[in-house]
């Protein structure tokens, strides 16, 4: 989670004009209040995508041994992280697979964590 400052979400892009070369494209603009690298916290999937400090950051981790020790004792919220990971697909370059790709993140969310 974001305390404080700002990063960048942004993707490796190979570009010829104005120049050849690889370059970042900025996905999202993150600030205090948002959370990142759930996906791969979640499902244990590799990450979809780079986060790159804009400006000096503070930031709060959630290692999976929490995240697990949560999900054991409030095993309804694996439905609310599927929709969070629904509605971050839904505004990316996926939303038509989104709605579709619930029930099967509930069942890596499951799956990844033994519950």
């Amino acid at each position: 989670m974001v305390m404080s400052g700002g990063l960048q979400v942004v993707k490796v892009a190979e570009r010829t004009e104005p120049c050849t070369g690889l370059y970042w494209d900025v996905l999202a603009e993150l600030g205090p209040g948002d959370w990142f690298g759930e996906g791969s916290l979640l499902t244990g999937a590799p990450r979809s995508a780079t986060v790159v400090a804009s400006a000096p950051c503070e930031l709060v981790e959630l290692p999976k041994s929490a995240c697990e020790r949560s999900l054991r004792s409030n095993p309804h919220l694996v439905e609310h992280l599927a929709d969070l990971m629904a509605s971050r697909a839904a505004h990316a370059a996926e939303a038509p697979r989104a709605a579709h790709r619930r029930e099967a993140w509930m069942a890596e969310i499951r799956h990844w964590f033994r519950i």
